[in-house]
């Protein structure tokens, strides 16, 4: 069976002048409700009138989807009517009757306002967020809720961003009429009638030479499978610096396209398409034409901070080693017999004692943090760096520095 036009189409009921029979077979009806102690809430609710030549979407598994989120259940049901019977269900939503599609269940919704308050239809600027994109900018009729949401239905939206629960409930949503309806007041608790454009696929301008001066603009789309062009109207209007410049409008041929000559270069302009018996089925504001594109890339220096360790009072283990004095430098312990000779005196300046306490009279540091050289046993002991725990550090100087002290040499001569 051809999936498309399954359903032979039906005249429109009374009421609606601008549906024209033959534009749509069938209503696909999508109804969303909460059901909280066995009563269903509605949470949205919309009527999508589908061209001749579109396919008829298949029925879901059991009946719909439906998921239990602590004590209450999400039901999603998508249902194919003939359009006659689509609109008539739409009707009984918008008087507070409706029931679920195939079944006796009365759905509770809040009183519900036309918009417009006929029966006829509006075109928004931008695509509704449940839109797709073969709609384009579809024709809507809305109902749009008068009074406050029932509780259950306030208490799922406001804990959607905080209760892990109705988290996952909201992207359950989601997942399943693929927009966060959630996240939409001006949509929940509402119903929706859709209308796409029956004879064309699209619609929109292009410029037919940039190379020519004045330009041309082409306005039209692909007619659908068997559509008549006729009645259309299309018109466009150029907008320089927020304001209106020069308008054209005509016919479209047999292909769907209309062509106006420019005064000049085109800055930017808004279309219109109008049936004589369909009324508006396409509006675009205002939008500008990209002529070129260019592509810069700068590089960024940084200037970057050497993090450096900070100074500290403390001279680290090389520091100390490297005030050693050489080698051939230094003196004889404070015990050796060249000390002995010249004094307690000398002994402290040039013997520098192990302990570092300038006292030649101290018979352990001559004997501290030294050692025996591997040469012969008369030789004198070499240096390591210990130092006597009883006595304070007071310099790590040379003898010759020493001397050269007044304070240091006062306080030796005293000794």
């Amino acid at each position: 069976m051809d999936p498309t036009a399954a359903i032979a189409p039906e005249p429109a009921p009374a009421g609606w002048p601008t549906l024209v029979p033959g534009d749509y077979a069938v209503g696909v009806v999508r109804l969303v409700t909460l059901i909280h102690q066995k009563v269903s809430h509605l949470l949205f609710a919309s009527v999508e009138l589908l061209p001749t030549e579109m396919p008829v979407p298949p029925p879901p598994p059991n009946g719909g989807w439906s998921k239990n989120f602590g004590g209450d259940r999400l039901c999603v049901g998508r249902t194919v009517l003939p359009w006659a019977d689509a609109l008539a269900w739409y009707e009984t939503l918008k008087l507070g009757q409706a029931v679920v599609p195939g079944k006796a269940f009365p759905i509770a919704a809040a009183r519900l306002g036309s918009e417009p308050d006929y029966r006829g239809f509006t075109v928004l600027a931008d695509p509704p967020p449940f839109s797709p994109v073969w709609h384009g900018r579809p024709r809507l009729h809305r109902l749009i809720p008068m009074e406050d949401l029932a509780e259950p239905v306030r208490a799922l939206r406001d804990g959607s961003v905080e209760v892990e629960a109705l988290i996952r409930a909201r992207e359950w949503l989601r997942q399943h009429v693929h927009f966060d309806l959630l996240a939409y007041d001006d949509w929940l608790g509402s119903g929706v009638l859709i209308a796409p454009n029956p004879l064309l696929r699209s619609f929109g301008a292009r410029i037919v030479d940039r190379t020519a001066t004045p330009e041309t603009l082409e306005l039209g789309g692909t007619p659908r499978r068997g559509a008549n062009v006729s009645s259309l109207r299309m018109t466009v209007e150029e907008v320089r610096a927020g304001a209106s410049a020069w308008r054209a409008d005509g016919a479209p041929n047999a292909l769907g396209r209309f062509r106006a000559p420019a005064q000049s270069q085109v800055a930017a302009v808004r279309e219109e398409l109008v049936c004589s018996v369909r009324g508006i089925l396409d509006r675009e504001p205002p939008a500008v034409f990209f002529r070129n594109v260019s592509v810069s890339v700068a590089q960024v220096a940084e200037a970057r901070a050497n993090a450096r360790p900070p100074l500290s009072r403390e001279p680290s283990l090389c520091a100390r080693r490297r005030l050693l004095p050489p080698r051939h430098r230094r003196r004889r312990c404070a015990n050796s017999r060249s000390c002995r000779k010249r004094g307690p005196s000398a002994r402290a300046l040039l013997g520098r004692p192990r302990c570092l306490r300038f006292d030649a009279g101290c018979a352990s540091s001559s004997m501290i943090g030294t050692r025996r050289s591997r040469g012969s046993a008369g030789s004198s002991p070499r240096r390591a760096l210990k130092f006597c725990s009883s006595t304070p550090i007071l310099t790590r100087t040379t003898c010759k520095s020493l001397q050269q002290r007044p304070s240091i040499r006062a306080s030796l001569s005293g000794a």
